[in-house]
């Protein structure tokens, strides 16, 4: 994805911050006013607050990947993986580790409740180059 709609999705998450915000204040304008008893009042910010949360999730992701879609060198990348693959069956345990840190930025696992133990996805993100 290029640089443009990168600021595109993060002006559109912005825009959603601000109007959960609005609505967060919202909430507490009807408090004040008695429209909203505690416990209603309490269900609706926590489901508010979880918006919020996800919003600002997805704008550091997509900040992230427009830093990383900005400093990324692909041959620089493809030879440093070429030079672990060469180097990773000679490794022992703890090199093969370090080998496999210097490429990998993290990893996210994913399995859906209730089903085979291999039935999981591994998502690697690799540092940029």
């Amino acid at each position: 994805m290029d640089q443009e709609s990168y600021k595109l999705q993060l002006a559109a998450v912005r825009r959603e911050q601000k109007a959960a915000e609005s609505q967060k204040a919202h909430l507490y304008e009807l408090l004040e006013m008695g429209e909203y008893d505690l416990p209603t009042f309490r269900e609706r910010m926590s489901v508010v607050k979880e918006k919020l949360a996800r919003l600002e999730a997805k704008e550091t992701d997509l900040l992230a990947a427009m830093d990383y879609e900005l400093h990324r060198d692909p041959q620089a990348q493809a030879k440093k993986i070429a030079a672990v693959l060469d180097a990773y069956d000679t490794a022992d345990i703890p090199q093969r580790n370090a080998l496999l840190h210097s490429l990998i930025d993290h990893a996210t696992y994913t399995k859906a409740k209730k089903t085979k133990p291999t039935d999981f996805a591994l998502e690697f993100s690799l540092k940029p180059y």
